[in-house]
């Protein structure tokens, strides 16, 4: 999709997908906070306003099974995909 992003891989790892739109970035940390996971880090890059855009989410602990699953249900969210190359601290 041509955006560009960057990661270490060393805490789980949430790459979503999503439109530009309000209330995207708020419905998917909102999901994780309901779960208790916290975000270490979180990247936002987007194509232009109202166009393309990806969040790189970095989580403290290991993302439950199905999540991903769940946020790809959420209004404007096209992809989403879990990494977990590492084990968290």
């Amino acid at each position: 999709d041509g955006l560009h992003t960057s990661f270490s891989g060393e805490l789980p790892t949430l790459v979503v997908h999503n439109t530009d739109q309000p209330g995207c970035v708020s419905q998917v940390t909102g999901v994780l906070a309901g779960r208790g996971l916290n975000v270490a880090t979180l990247q936002l890059n987007r194509g232009g306003r109202g166009g393309s855009a990806v969040m790189v989410i970095e989580c403290d602990q290991p993302i439950p099974e199905g999540m991903a699953d769940y946020l790809r249900t959420l209004p404007g969210i096209v992809r989403c995909t879990y990494l977990n190359m590492g084990e968290a601290d």
